[in-house]
């Protein structure tokens, strides 16, 4: 079975439904099958696919597998924290910070971050949970947010 396929597959038909189908629970029973590979290179990684449709139910019970890396990435080198950010949803970035593994600083190769993208796509309450996880004030950016600060000033 290929859990990121049918994460995928179930989001086609919606969100809510794909909430009520993939409780936390059933994805912990598909995870404990130790057949199933969570790193293959050429699919989607379950915890992406989540947190890029904004299922913070799938998200938390992904994270609680430690076989999942929640800084893996996949394509242009996005991160399941970078997927949330940049679609706006607040819920699953909440998650993703309340996990010590993941890396909110990271950055894709063409130097875009979970702020970026929150940034540019104008998501103000993504932006304010990142800046209060980093406690960074307007005042006194911190290493590569000073753009993204600059640029939400605009």
């Amino acid at each position: 079975m290929e859990i990121a396929h049918e994460i995928e597959m179930q989001c086609r038909c919606s969100s809510e439904r794909l909430a009520r189908y993939l409780t936390a629970s059933a994805i912990k029973c598909i995870l404990a099958d130790s057949r199933i590979d969570l790193t293959r290179p050429e699919a989607p990684p379950p915890l992406l696919v989540a947190a890029r449709n904004g299922l913070a139910i799938c998200v938390r019970a992904l994270l609680a597998d430690r076989r999942v890396d929640p800084n893996q990435t996949f394509g242009d080198g996005s991160t399941a924290l970078m997927l949330a950010a940049e679609r706006g949803h607040v819920d699953v970035v909440a998650v993703l910070l309340n996990d010590a593994r993941v890396e909110p600083r990271k950055a894709r190769p063409d130097g875009a971050t979970a702020l970026n993208l929150a940034v540019e796509n104008g998501y103000a309450e993504v932006v304010d949970a990142l800046l209060k996880y980093f406690a960074i004030s307007a005042a006194q950016p911190e290493g590569g947010c000073a753009t993204a600060l600059r640029f939400a000033r605009q």
